[in-house]
C-alpha cells in the first residue's frame, strides 16, 4: 500500500512539475518543418496557456485565437480553444481530448458560428471525421460529404 501511494504520489508530481513550455517549443520545432508557424504569448501553471495566438501557413496569417489551454496529464490530456477565427470568417470554440482509456481515438467537440462539431480521429487507420450538426452556414456545405447521421469532413493523413 505504501509503495502504491509512493508512486501515485511521484507521477503526480511529475505531471504538475514538468516543464509545459518544453512541449510548445517541440511542438514549434515539428510544426516548424510542415511551415507552419504560431506567434503566441505562453503562461506556464499545472497546465499550459498560449494566449493571443497568431497561426501563419507558408507566412499566411490563417488562424488567430484568443486563448488556447492544454492540459498534458500523460493519462488524460485536453486542448481547449477559445474564440478560434478561421480566416476572418469562422470563429469557434473547440475542445480536443485524448485519453489512455480510448488510446486509438482522439475526440474533438465544438460550438462555432457555422454549426456544432463533433468528431473523432482515428491513430490506426489514421483518418478522422467530423460532423457539424445544424449548419448555419449554407456555403460550408460544398466542403462536406453527407451520411446517414449528417455533413461531415473526412481526411486521412
Amino acid at each position: 500500500m505504501k509503495l502504491l501511494m509512493m508512486i501515485t504520489g511521484l507521477l503526480s508530481s511529475l505531471i504538475l512539475f514538468m516543464p509545459k513550455s518544453n512541449l510548445y517549443f517541440m511542438l514549434q520545432d515539428f510544426l516548424k518543418k510542415q511551415n507552419i508557424y504560431i506567434n503566441s504569448n505562453i503562461r506556464e501553471s499545472s497546465y499550459l496557456e498560449l494566449s493571443n495566438a497568431t497561426v501563419y501557413v507558408n507566412k499566411l496569417d490563417v488562424i488567430t485565437f484568443d486563448k488556447c489551454l492544454i492540459y498534458p496529464f500523460i493519462i488524460y490530456n485536453r486542448l481547449e480553444c477559445k474564440n478560434i477565427n478561421f480566416l476572418d470568417n469562422y470563429k469557434t470554440d473547440i475542445s480536443v481530448k485524448y485519453s489512455l482509456l480510448d488510446p486509438l481515438n482522439i475526440k474533438i467537440k465544438g460550438r462555432s458560428n457555422f454549426g456544432n462539431i463533433d468528431g473523432e480521429i482515428n491513430l490506426i487507420k489514421k483518418e478522422g471525421k467530423i460532423y457539424i450538426t445544424n449548419i448555419t452556414n449554407g456555403n460550408i456545405k460544398k466542403f462536406l460529404k453527407k451520411d446517414k447521421k449528417g455533413y461531415f469532413y473526412y481526411a486521412k493523413f
